[in-house]
């Protein structure tokens, strides 16, 4: 059964053809689509879905399946019900995502300068000029150094060439004034110096003063300020023969008191050889006890040399720890005397080490000390080293007393 609903009121054009199957609304008279229900024609209005807040979206009671509405707040926008009428889930639906970024684009050139035949460092796009025409690397090889633009087409492009050479102006008119060229910056005082910049082109930058040690004049001479090479700018060692030319080290580069008789000690400072500018031995100690000094046996102790009757000229005595320290290297005459009321051995410790012992004890007629022994020896040493006197006591209980002033002596002599 077909009905067809024609409208009573002028205003009103619009159509309705119901069958069966489906249901037409137009304003030309045609029928429904046979595949859809509800077949809604127009090219001058829309269909208005329901509008509504999220709250009353979400109070519908159970919703059907599919169920469309339009939300006005929060995120507004269409939204269906893509669960069940027991359990509803409102789904928006979003105007899609965004496509993939499209390919990138061809790399540009990169400008540098002017062409030098010396730069090692063009590679493929890179942009010069060269006679005023512009040329581009091209060559898969980078850094092909002297292969001028304009006879190398394998290595370089051309990209643009140099214009026409203008015609010549009348005769006696003077031509207009060209372009200020690229020019260095003035500098702010006088010998300064003109770096190139830190990144590609590596154009000059500005000019800079020379500071720090070293400075230059304006006629291009170097000079290093007073005492600016100290021992905090040279590093231990660092200073050797391969290092210096051959005399380029005189007197009058070295400091105050240096001269051709005098030595550097190793305290820095400068002086004269003992026995004078010709040289000589010289006694350095001639030390005895001031008194008479107790040592165990079985054990090995110092003997106390605390009067010195020398002035050292290429060491030093301490007679607080009874020994000797070497300045001026060089051979050295040490002789030990010992007086004591038993059996000892002396001992010379260069730097705590035992190095050489003396011989043993020879009983004499002395009542109080009986007993004789020295040591005698000659020893290189270098500046630094320490020298102490031992006594060695073989047995194994007991005590010895060692006598104070003459019969005790130690003696030491740079040769």
């Amino acid at each position: 059964m077909k009905f067809k609903f024609l409208s009573l009121l002028p205003l009103l054009s619009v159509s309705f053809y119901v069958n069966a199957q489906n249901v037409a609304i137009n304003t030309d008279g045609s029928t429904a689509n046979s595949s859809s229900m509800l077949d809604i024609k127009s090219t001058t209005k829309g269909v208005l879905i329901p509008r509504m807040t999220a709250a009353q979206k979400a109070s519908i009671m159970t919703p059907a399946t599919g169920l469309l509405v339009y939300q006005t707040d929060g995120t507004s926008g269409f939204y269906y019900n893509s669960g069940t009428p027991a359990s509803p889930v409102w789904q928006y639906i979003s105007t899609g995502t965004a496509g993939p970024q499209g390919p990138a684009g061809e790399i540009g050139i990169n400008y540098r300068g002017a062409y030098s035949s010396s730069v090692n460092s063009y590679t493929y796009r890179d942009a010069v000029t060269y006679s005023g025409s512009y040329y581009m690397y091209i060559n898969s090889t980078p850094g092909l150094v002297g292969q001028t633009p304009n006879a190398y087409p394998s290595t370089w492009t051309l990209l643009a060439s140099a214009g026409a050479t203008g015609a010549a102006g009348a005769a006696g008119a003077k031509g207009d004034k060209g372009d200020a060229g690229d020019g260095f910056a003035n500098g702010t005082g006088g010998a300064q110096l003109i770096l190139t910049n830190s990144t590609a082109p590596y154009a000059p930058g500005v000019p800079q003063t020379v500071t720090g040690d070293v400075t230059i004049s304006s006629t291009a001479v170097t000079s290093i300020a007073n005492n600016a090479v100290n021992t905090n700018k040279i590093l231990n060692s660092a200073v050797t023969t391969d290092k210096l030319a051959a005399n380029a080290v005189t007197i009058a580069k070295l400091p105050n008191g240096a001269s051709n008789t005098t030595f550097l000690r190793g305290d820095g400072t400068w002086a004269t050889p003992a026995g004078g500018s010709g040289g000589g031995a010289s006694v350095e100690v001639i030390a005895t006890l001031s008194g008479a000094q107790t040592v165990n046996f079985g054990a090995t102790d110092d003997v106390k040399f605390n009067t010195n009757a020398a002035t050292p000229a290429n060491g030093s005595f301490n007679s607080t720890t009874n020994s000797y320290t070497v300045i001026q290297p060089g051979f050295y005459l040490v002789t030990v005397g010992i007086a004591t009321t038993g059996i000892n051995i002396p001992a010379l410790y260069i730097n705590g080490t035992a190095t050489d012992f003396g011989t043993t004890s020879i009983a004499t007629t002395a009542a109080t000390y009986p007993s004789r022994s020295s040591l005698t020896i000659i020893k290189k040493l270098i500046a630094g080293d320490v020298i102490k006197v031992g006594l060695y006591n073989p047995a194994t209980s007991g005590s010895i007393t060692l006598a104070a002033n003459g019969p005790t002596t130690l003696t030491i002599t740079k040769l």
